[in-house]
């Protein structure tokens, strides 16, 4: 996050994209500043989805353990 904080000291207005790897760290790097965060959690989320598409899958059938 000092970062990211860092980051805009030198350069105002520049564009952070920043990667989380779970959704909670996600919210904190919009609050530190950054405009866009890829999130692990949620491109893992994705791919099952498509996955289940593609192989017709129910989406009620995919129970997380």
């Amino acid at each position: 996050l000092n970062i990211i904080k860092y980051a805009q000291e030198i350069h105002p207005g520049i564009i952070i994209i920043a990667r989380a790897r779970h959704v909670e760290e996600q919210y904190t790097l919009m609050e530190a500043g950054a405009k866009f965060v890829c999130c692990d959690d949620e491109e893992v989320s994705q791919a099952f989805t498509r996955a289940l598409s593609r192989f017709e899958l129910p989406f009620a059938f995919y129970a997380p353990i």
